[in-house]
Parts: C-alpha cells; structure tokens; sequence
C-alpha cells in the first residue's frame, strides 16, 4: 500500500524524531584556537620562538664547526701534499723525506707570492753509522737534528772542513732549504735561488715563478763540488803526510788531466789503474799511505773508490759518485723526515 505525501510529513515532524550528527575531530584543537584570538596569538608566538632558537641554534653550530674547520676547499696534489684554502688563505701540509735532493713539492708559486714556513721534525744524517753506534751501545758520533740543522763549532773537524761544499756555504748542516725551480725549462734549465729555512721563515717574498723544491744543506756531488772536495782533500794528505815533491807533483798531474772540473780528458770507462801504474810516483801512494789515519783523516776526509781500496788515496769516494752519476750519494743515507707547513695570504 503506498505512503501518501502527508504521512511521511507528520512523521518527520514528530518531537521525538532521531538526528545523525557528523563531528570532526582529527583538527578540533586548530579550529578551536581558530575561533579564540587569544589562543591564536600564543600559538603564533610559540611557533615563532621555536623557529628562532632553531635558527640561532643552527647558526652557532655553523659558527663553531667554521671555527674548528675553518676552510672551504680541501684538495691534495700527486707529490703528496694537502692543500687547505679559503677566500683568504691557503695552507699547504706537505711531508718531506730528507734523504731525497731537491724533493719537488708539487707546490706552484708566483713571483710576488708572499709565504710563511714553518717545519718540524728530525733527522739522522748517516743511517749506517747510526746503526753501527746503536749496535756498539755507544754514543752517537752524529747527533739527530732538527729543521735548524747542526753547526759544528769543531774547526778540526771533518765536518767543518767540508762545510765549504755545502749547498749553502757556512750554513748549518742538514738546515732545511728551499728553491723556486722553472717548471717551463725542465731539466736543462738554471736552478732558482736557495732559500734558507730552518724551523721558521716569515714574510718570504717569492722572486720568481716556479715550483717549490726542499732538500737538506748536505753536499750535492756536481762536477765543481767533487773537483773542489778532491783537491783540498789531496792537498791536505801532501802536507799532512809529507810527500816528495815528485809524489805531489805526480799527483797533481794525475789531478789536472782526470779530476779538475775545467778537464780535456773524458773520464767516461777509463782504466785508473792503468793509468796509475804507468807513473812510479804515483803508483807508490796506495801502497805507502794504505791505512795510514792520517791520510784519511786529512782535509774533507775522504772513503774509499768502491772496489778499488788499493788505490785509495788517489782514487776516493768522489770520483766514484762523479762517474756513478750520483751528485746525491751525500743524502741517499739520510733517515727521518719533516712535516712542512706552508701559508699564502691570497689577498697579496
């Protein structure tokens, strides 16, 4: 039977009717601070603080990590060496073996450049005479140093009599140096000026372009060096061990022909002994000064030519190196190594 209009009209208006009331929840507590200024105001202001003490939060660990680190780029090059820079500074840590001569840095420079060096560290200068002492339980005969190297104040030692060979002349031994070389004239080019640096050297102009090499103030067998070193050396034993004239001048002779830096003579696969040979006054040296502490005691003091002791002293160690082609024999036998710290104002 069907419902008529009027029915379903009364039913709807009866008192005791039921309602469906839908009630969201999830965001009251927002709609109610919506509707209530007060509320409102706190929350805005609440939201603000947190937001700015996370800010000044975050600042001050900025500030503090900048403090502690405070560089922007941090890079190495193929030699080695860390390279630190902001828009104000570079620092350069680079660590150097003091048994190599000119060890190349990697570390490029211009003319004008202003530098600040500090270095640290130390070394032994003769590895096989400090395992000789330590294996004795004796005292060292050559000390350990530092950057500052050592000066001997002995003037009747070996030491002192050789300091006029060193790459810089009447500086400490084994100091810390330092030269520019020319990266565009390769091998054949000249050497750069020789910076002495020691522990510390502050405010260094740079007088040319390059690339910064390190080495230690020992001798560099050159050609001039070992020409130097063998006629004070062969002076000195002539007048220590009183020879003939004839034995000088035999020797002296012996030394313009195949020793003497400005020489004729091509010194490349001669046979020395031979050569000694054929002059009896000559020949008559070895046999006559073998052992004697005198001769190897005299002047730069001089070792023996490698296999070839019977000849000593008129064959020695520098000429072995000059025909070995070894100008480093002197650093070869180094132990230890510096920490090198370099600092470029890039503002300059």
């Amino acid at each position: 039977m069907e419902e008529s209009k009027n029915d379903r009209t009364s039913r709807q208006d009866a008192p005791d009717a039921p309602k469906v009331e839908i009630e969201i929840v999830k965001y009251k507590w927002l709609l109610q601070a919506l509707e209530n200024p007060k509320i409102l105001w706190r929350l805005i202001i609440s939201l603000s603080a947190m937001l700015v003490i996370l800010f000044f939060g975050l600042s001050m660990v900025a500030v503090i990590v900048k403090s502690m680190f405070p560089y922007e780029t941090i890079k190495t090059n193929p030699y080695g060496a860390t390279i630190m820079e902001d828009e104000k500074k570079e620092v350069v840590y680079w660590l150097f073996n003091s048994s190599e001569l000119w060890a190349n840095s990697g570390i490029k420079v211009k003319k004008g450049d202003m530098l600040t060096i500090r270095s640290s560290g130390m070394m032994h200068t003769a590895i096989h005479h400090l395992v000789e002492d330590v294996d004795s339980n004796r005292v060292l005969g050559e000390p350990w140093v530092d950057t500052d190297g050592e000066k001997y104040g002995n003037k009747s030692d070996r030491n002192e009599a050789r300091a006029h060979f060193r790459i810089a002349p009447r500086v400490e031994q084994n100091r810390l140096l330092m030269k520019v070389k020319d990266d565009s004239a390769g091998d054949s080019g000249q050497d750069g000026k020789i910076y002495i640096i020691g522990k510390e050297r502050s405010n260094l102009l740079i007088t040319e372009d390059g690339t910064l090499h390190f080495a230690v103030n020992d001798i560099e067998m050159t050609d001039t060096v070992v020409s130097g070193m063998y006629r004070s050396f062969m002076e000195s034993v002539i007048k220590d061990c009183t020879l003939s004239e004839d034995e000088a001048r035999a020797w002296r002779e012996f030394y313009d022909k195949y020793v003497k830096v400005d020489r004729t003579d091509k010194t490349d696969g001669i046979d020395y002994s031979k050569v000694i040979s054929e002059k009896p006054f000559l020949a008559s040296l070895p046999a006559r000064l073998s052992g004697s502490p005198k001769a190897k005691a005299s002047g730069v003091g001089l070792g023996v030519y490698y296999k070839q002791d019977s000849l000593y002293p008129v064959l020695n160690e520098v000429l072995y190196y000059r025909d070995m082609k070894f100008p480093a024999a002197w650093f070869a036998d180094n132990v230890g190594s510096f920490l090198i710290v370099i600092e470029r104002d890039k503002e300059n």
